[in-house]
């Protein structure tokens, strides 16, 4: 089905007034971490958390003005035992890797 929906967008694609082809996939979850400094500066647990939710249907709700076929789910959120660099590359490099020793709660 996947690949009629394809040919068929292909094929309307030589025609500007044609409709846009339907995305297959239209959902992204999502995982939001926090330290225990970035709770501290959002006022406590409740207050990140709701930071959290307040940025997800934020942006369900750009889509939704953006008529974009598109939302986030957001997946899990917790706080995680880190203590941040002071250097947002170094980090993500962190938290990116693998079997360096920096991931703790992320992958289990």
């Amino acid at each position: 089905m996947l690949a009629a929906a394809w040919l068929s967008a292909l094929a309307a694609s030589e025609d500007p007034t044609a409709p846009e082809p339907p995305d297959p996939c239209n959902a992204i979850d999502v995982m939001v971490v926090w330290t225990p400094a970035a709770r501290a500066a959002a006022g406590g647990t409740t207050a990140k958390q709701n930071l959290v939710n307040l940025a997800v249907v934020e942006t369900n709700q750009s889509y939704v003005n953006s008529q974009m076929n598109q939302h986030i789910n957001l997946a899990r959120s917790q706080e995680v035992s880190y203590t941040e660099s002071g250097d947002f590359i170094t980090d993500l490099v962190r938290l990116a890797g693998s079997d360096d020793g920096w991931e703790g709660d992320l992958r289990r």
